[in-house]
Formats: structure tokens, C-alpha cells, sequence
């Protein structure tokens, strides 16, 4: 009764301190447990921020691309429209939300394409534009169309593909339609010269054959230009023909001349004496020249030496050594042989190849002090090579 009597003594003052302070205590105590009171949000508008398409037209069944990314409290979904129809709509987890959106557009036309977004509580806000969708047009891959000649000449747009047919698309000048694809223009060369690569050969061994060119036309011969080259070995009793292909390795101006050797294993010649001729035929296969060589060809099996040099002399003169003999007469002499050794045998063992040549004289430097010995010997064409001539020697200082 005391205690009731004290608090009824109370006046609105301290009642009013110990609400508050209660009230404190309790706020302390949930805190305490954990509790977090629930702050207002500060609410996003609903916007797009991305809007973009590939193209502005495309062609007839092309995909359009869209992406579209919309930003704001509580966006629900995206989507995009056709003049005014509806095409996707995707719905949004988050903000922002974006997506890519594709359609097949197969009708010619003006379009009208808008991208929308809706939040939770149904606004939606939007965006347009107008997009066009032309008439196919197929082509290849340098934009020539379909069934048309690409922008390089022979090339031909098939079917998504530039082939080579000059037949319907030409070819640059200089140059000349063989089998739908463009070939350097034969034009008509000269056969300016003609020869064996020798004179003398034993019957089923091979033959090479130069022959030279010459551009006596106002035009440049191209590079790559093919031609065929028959050539003919003719005897009283065998004629015996043979044709190989050939082209220009390089361009060949108005006067200039290119060498060419063909040679292989139909190239053989039985025994006999033989004229030499050719003819050049264009890539049509018109001959366009024709030439026959002074040279004759021999073929025979010849087993004999030539004789050995006469008249062999040597002198030293200003350090190196002059050697001189006698020409060969033989008609199959190809060239002489020269030996050098420091020392004389009757056997000539000790002598060693010193060089080649198809001269009757000779000049040796480099010999070192004292007295050197040679010898000479002759060759044919057969491979044939005489005896040892007569020794000479020098004495070198």
C-alpha cells in the first residue's frame, strides 16, 4: 500500500522520464537480439540504357540482332515488338537486365521495331525505331552477284563461289581463254638459233637440244606463255621427231631473246649421220616458226683414240709456265687434257689432272719452286683420250 501510494504520488514528470527510459531499456534489448528496423528504399526509375540492332536493313530471311538493357526498381521483363506485335519478351532477375534478341525477318519492308520494359507494378517504358528489309541479293565474296562476273577478270560468280570461266567473263590483254582459265598469250616468237648439246654421240644415249627465241613482235611476250617445241633429227635413212612443252619463265620485250634447252629420255638417236631442225607451235598448236640448223649430228659406237699431241713446248715466263702444241685434225676431237708432276717416270704415274681446255696453248700459274714435268693428251666426243704426248718441263723460280 506504501509503494502503490508512492507511485500515485508521482507527478506527470517523473512519469513521463520513466516511460522513456523504459522505452530505451527495451529498443537496448532487441538490438541486442539481433534485430535491424527496416530502412525505406530509395526507388529507381525504369529505364532503357541499351538499345542497338547490327544493321539498319537487312536482307530478306537475315536475322536481326537486338540488344536491349533496361535499368530500375522492380523491372519485371524485356522484350522487343514488330509493328507493334509482340516478337520476345524475357523476364529480369536484376537490374540491370539485358538481352539479345534475334528474329528471322522474311517479308520485304519498313519496320517498326520497338524495345519495352515493365517493372513489378506494370509500367512499362519504350523505344522505337524504324529498320528495313530489302530484296535478297545472293553473292560471292567479292560482291559480285549470283550468275554475274566477278570484279577480276576470269572469275565467275557460281552459286556462291568464283570459279574461273573466261568464256563469259574475258581475260586482261596479253593474255588468251584455253580451257575456261586465262593463259599468257602465245605470241609469235622466232626460233633465233638451234644446236645439239654435241655433235658426236654414241647411238641410245641422250641428246640435249638449246634452242633461243626472240620477240620480233611489238607486244610483250608474258610470262608463262606456253608453247610446243618439235624437234626434228633427220637422216636419209631415219627421221626420227619429238615434241616437248615449254613456257616463258619471264617477260620478253620487243627484240630481247630467251634461252631454252629441252632434253630427255626420247631424245635418242640410232646410229647415223643427222640435220637438225625444230618448229614452235603456239598454244593453239599453229606453227608459228620454223628453223634449221647447220649443225650435223653424228651418232656412231667409236672406240678410238684420238692421236696424242705433237709438238709440245713449255717455257717459264713472268712466274708460270706457258705450254703450246700442234692442233688435232680429228673430226670428233672435243678437247686436251694438260697433266703436271714434280717428278719424270717412264710409267707417268705420278702425274695428276691439272685442267681441261679446248685450245692448243695454255698458261699455268702458281707453281711452286723447282721443276715441273707435263704432258698433254687429247679427247673426242665419245669420251676417248689418247696417250700421254711427249714431257716437257720448266724450271720455276
Amino acid at each position: 500500500m506504501q509503494g502503490l501510494a508512492l507511485g500515485m504520488g508521482m507527478d506527470k514528470a517523473s512519469l513521463f522520464y520513466l516511460a522513456v527510459i523504459a522505452t530505451a531499456i527495451g529498443i537496448a534489448f532487441l538490438f541486442a537480439a539481433g534485430f535491424e528496423p527496416e530502412m525505406p528504399k530509395t526507388q529507381e526509375q525504369l529505364r532503357l540504357t541499351v538499345f542497338e540492332t547490327q544493321k539498319q536493313q537487312i536482307a530478306e530471311g537475315e536475322e536481326l540482332v537486338v540488344r536491349v538493357e533496361a535499368q530500375g526498381t522492380g523491372i519485371a521483363s524485356i522484350g522487343i515488338s514488330l509493328n507493334g506485335k509482340q516478337v520476345e519478351e524475357v523476364e529480369c532477375g536484376q537490374t540491370p537486365c539485358s538481352h539479345e534478341f534475334r528474329k528471322i525477318v522474311s517479308d520485304i519492308g519498313a519496320y517498326q521495331l520497338a524495345a519495352f520494359a515493365f517493372s513489378a507494378e506494370g509500367k512499362r517504358v519504350e523505344e522505337s525505331r524504324v529498320v528495313y528489309v530489302a530484296p535478297q541479293e545472293n553473292t560471292c565474296i567479292d560482291n559480285s552477284r549470283y550468275g554475274s562476273c566477278g570484279k577480276e577478270k576470269p572469275f565467275y560468280c557460281l552459286e556462291g563461289k568464283l570459279v574461273e570461266k573466261c568464256s563469259e567473263c574475258d581475260c586482261d590483254s596479253g593474255f588468251e581463254c584455253v580451257e575456261e582459265k586465262c593463259s599468257a598469250s602465245s605470241l609469235p616468237l622466232e626460233i633465233a638459233s638451234l644446236n645439239a648439246g654435241s655433235s658426236f654421240i654414241k647411238p641410245g644415249t641422250y641428246i640435249d637440244v638449246f634452242f633461243e627465241l626472240q620477240n620480233n613482235t611489238e607486244e610483250i611476250a608474258r610470262a608463262g606463255a606456253h608453247y610446243t617445241i618439235e624437234v626434228v633429227f633427220y637422216s636419209p635413212s631415219n627421221e626420227q621427231r619429238f615434241t616437248e612443252s615449254i613456257q616463258l619463265e619471264q617477260e620478253l620485250l620487243q627484240g630481247k631473246r630467251a634461252a631454252k634447252k629441252v632434253s630427255g629420255k626420247e631424245f635418242v638417236l640410232e646410229e647415223g649421220n643427222y640435220s637438225l631442225s625444230a618448229a614452235l607451235l603456239d598454244a593453239s598448236e599453229n606453227i608459228v616458226s620454223r628453223f634449221e640448223s647447220l649443225e650435223k649430228i653424228v651418232a656412231r659406237d667409236d672406240f678410238s683414240a684420238p692421236a696424242a699431241p705433237t709438238g709440245v713446248s713449255a717455257v717459264f715466263v713472268q712466274g708460270k709456265a706457258l705450254l703450246s702444241w700442234n692442233q688435232n685434225s680429228e673430226d670428233d676431237f672435243a678437247a686436251y687434257r694438260v697433266y703436271k708432276s714434280s717428278e719424270v717416270q717412264a710409267t707417268f704415274i705420278s702425274y695428276s689432272f691439272s685442267l681441261e681446255t679446248n685450245l692448243n696453248s695454255v698458261e699455268i700459274t702458281g707453281l711452286e719452286g723447282g721443276k715441273h714435268f707435263f704432258v698433254v693428251t687429247a679427247l673426242d666426243h665419245f669420251g676417248n683420250e689418247s696417250v700421254f704426248s711427249d714431257v716437257v718441263s720448266v724450271e720455276a723460280s
